[in-house]
């Protein structure tokens, strides 16, 4: 029976990776955010060792690195959104042990754990709450914030999503709707198997784009710079001034763009795209390592990342950008890869910036304890970009 009590410690080792430790996330965003996304993750609030648990099918990376799939769908909302981010954190962390856990499950729906802190939504109209599924219902741990969060009164919007082991998301929607009557809860809830992990943060970027959330202003971007994510790994991209690069700037200014690319040639990932671009420029038969391009001819986009020494294109492509980091990475991936395409925040742009020489005056003041910013970020030269990679 125990099978039948769903308790992932879903994580995703490639995408801890990418995102690096818990105890860097609180400071992500001001606090004064009109949006957060809540989320309890139990890969964050379990005692476990480096072996992953065979029975959960979990994915758990060695050391203080440890994101499960619900971590992982979270912080991609809060990126995202430029959103403030409130991982569930419990007193009492969990054991190690399935059955352990299960036990302690079972005995936590007639009395939810205690948090380590008590969230205040002071402020927050848009709320996003992310849970595992446990017993057909959200995890203990969410059931004691919707009984105790503070200053809920004002939150109006809320959204909800999930991971689980196949069971769905259970009455996860119905139970938060209750706890919050005055908010009008979602009907789209976004549900992702555990053992399709890895997908997660790509279908969380999808089902925000679809739901059209208005992204935080407050938090600007540096429209020049992207983020790219791929199987876990993450790329950067610095977008040329053609006209068909401003046009790919307005498409990520409206969300994330997912792009699934096929490996060719061991020079390129290349994939279809819905979006459309107007070419104005000249189109080229030759490439250099990193570029990314659009080919209209397909209406495909497509990172070169070797070979520029050999060029064979039978069509004009459009760069719209360079690769700036390790070009190495795209030989690591599989044939076949989701990439997701999206501009980077305030503070991944001064972090970026700080760490190469000839950018280090593009930021005018550092962010503070809590992650605000209040200073001004200039785009840092691409030259200057491509020299640091």
């Amino acid at each position: 029976m125990k099978k039948l009590v769903m308790l992932p410690l879903s994580a995703l080792a490639g995408i801890s990776m990418l995102f690096g430790p818990r105890a860097a996330l609180s400071a992500e965003v001001p606090a004064d955010d009109k949006t957060a996304v809540v989320y309890f993750s139990l890969a964050e609030n379990a005692r476990h060792s480096d072996t992953p648990d065979s029975i959960t099918g979990a994915s758990l990376a060695a050391g203080d690195r440890h994101v499960g799939t619900t971590a992982a769908m979270a912080r991609t909302a809060a990126q995202s959104l430029n959103a403030r981010l409130i991982p569930l954190l419990v007193k009492s962390p969990y054991p190690a042990e399935f059955d352990a856990v299960v036990s302690r499950g079972h005995q936590e729906e007639s009395a939810p754990p205690e948090l380590a802190a008590i969230p205040d939504l002071h402020g927050v109209e848009t709320l996003l709450i992310g849970y595992p599924t446990w017993n057909m219902g959200p995890a203990a741990p969410v059931m004691t914030f919707l009984e105790q969060a503070l200053n809920r009164d004002g939150v109006k919007q809320i959204y909800v999503f999930n991971s689980n082991d196949g069971w769905g998301p259970g009455r996860g929607r119905s139970v938060i709707a209750s706890a919050f009557p005055a908010a009008q809860v979602s009907d789209s809830v976004l549900a992702v198997d555990s053992k399709h992990g890895i997908e997660g943060a790509a279908r969380t970027a999808a089902w925000l784009n679809s739901l059209n959330i208005k992204q935080n202003t407050a938090a600007a971007t540096d429209a020049h710079q992207v983020a790219v994510d791929a199987d876990g790994r993450s790329i950067r991209v610095v977008l040329n001034d053609s006209p068909e690069a401003k046009q790919f700037q307005q498409m990520l200014e409206r969300g994330p763009v997912i792009v699934r690319m096929s490996e060719y040639g061991s020079r390129e990932f290349y994939g279809p795209t819905d979006e459309t671009f107007t070419v104005t420029s000249e189109g080229q038969y030759q490439f250099e390592d990193g570029t990314l391009t659009f080919c209209p001819t397909n209406n495909t986009i497509a990172i070169f990342y070797a070979q520029s020494a050999h060029p064979t294109l039978s069509m004009a492509v459009y760069p719209l950008g360079r690769v700036t980091s390790d070009l190495s990475v795209f030989k690591e991936l599989p044939g076949r890869t989701t990439f997701t395409f999206r501009q980077l925040n305030l503070r991944e742009c001064y972090e970026l910036q700080s760490r190469l020489p000839a950018c280090k005056t593009a930021a005018s003041a550092p962010f503070d304890s809590v992650g605000s910013y209040s200073g001004s970020l200039r785009h840092c030269p691409a030259d200057a970009l491509l020299a640091g990679r």
